[in-house]
């Protein structure tokens, strides 16, 4: 029997022209001896380029291809970047496959008083839809 090794989830512009498909790259045990399943998000690595085309393209450096490489042979659970999960919790999670459906969430609290919170609703009232979003952090082109 073959079971699922690992899954590493690259940058989308890795594979323009088709980047509007999620890809992942999917590893598989034909000894059957895994008991947890490598999920690997590569998709913030990278740094982008124009090809000679003009396309917009990313490539890894050699220090990403290791951490991915070292990741992937050690089976390592990397903060934000990789968890090892059971054949169980993929079940669980709808058999997602998803690294990030996996990571811990992890909110950081500010204390603010009052003021500064009204403070801080009365400007972001101010700014368009697009840079509202770009100051939150979204990624997404609108």
């Amino acid at each position: 029997m073959t079971k699922l090794y690992s899954v590493v989830s690259p940058c989308q512009a890795m594979y323009l022209p088709i980047q509007a498909r999620n890809v992942s790259v999917l590893f598989f045990d034909k000894s059957a001896t895994a008991e947890k399943v490598i999920l690997i998000d590569a998709s913030k690595l990278g740094e982008e380029y124009k090809d000679a085309n003009g396309l917009k393209k990313v490539r890894l450096n050699d220090d990403e291809i290791e951490k991915i490489v070292g990741t992937f042979q050690r089976k390592e659970a990397v903060e934000d970047f990789s968890v090892a999960v059971s054949y169980d919790e993929i079940k669980e999670k709808g058999y997602s496959l998803s690294a990030g459906q996996y990571f811990d969430i992890k909110i950081d609290y500010v204390d603010i008083t009052e003021d500064e919170f009204n403070a801080r609703m009365a400007n972001y009232s101010k700014l368009s839809p697009s840079n509202l979003l770009r100051v939150i952090g979204w990624k997404r082109k609108l």
